[in-house]
């Protein structure tokens, strides 16, 4: 990953599924605004199951997890609504 790249990102956690206990994996999200941000692919689909599909668009939120207060993914976000033009 870039420089430019890792630049423009933010520390997101993921839950993940099936995992017995509480998991949550820490990925570099894109932050769109409004609380929207979109997932990196998950490189390894077949070993982690993600809450929501790698790629995909979240919305997200601070809670707390065990290890503090940190931004997570909460929901699929609905896409972004078209700016309306100037009249």
């Amino acid at each position: 990953m870039s420089a430019a790249t890792a630049s423009n990102t933010e520390t997101l956690y993921v839950f993940l599924v099936g995992e017995g206990v509480d998991v949550w994996r820490p990925v570099d999200a894109v932050p769109l605004g409004d609380g929207r941000y979109r997932l990196p692919d998950n490189p390894d689909p077949q070993d982690e199951q993600w809450e929501f599909a790698g790629g995909s668009t979240v919305m997200a939120e601070r809670r707390e997890l065990a290890d503090g207060i940190r931004l997570v993914a909460v929901a699929p976000a609905a896409p972004a609504r078209p700016k309306e033009a100037p009249g």
